[in-house]
């Protein structure tokens, strides 16, 4: 059983850690990737909300990763500004 159970914690975690901030639509599109309102305070507890918050600005955290967690909003904001989203 232990196998099984490992087997598919991996396969959510790749899921939830790869393919959807990694997806091709994400980029290019400096927007919040989209978390469910259930998700949110179990992930904020689990991993903090800083953690949160890089993950839903994770089309904009890799190219500046200097940026703190909780600054990343405001950058998308000035990214989407210069661009004219």
């Amino acid at each position: 059983m232990w196998p099984v159970i490992t087997r598919v914690g991996n396969a959510a975690s790749w899921y939830i850690f790869s393919w959807i901030p990694h997806h091709p639509a994400a980029y290019g599109v400096f927007s919040q990737l989209p978390v469910p309102k259930v998700v949110r305070p179990i992930w904020s507890v689990l991993y903090s909300s800083g953690h949160l918050v890089s993950v839903e600005q994770h089309t904009v955290h890799p190219y500046n990763s200097f940026v703190t967690s909780h600054d990343l909003p405001a950058l998308a904001a000035e990214l989407r500004a210069a661009e004219g989203q």
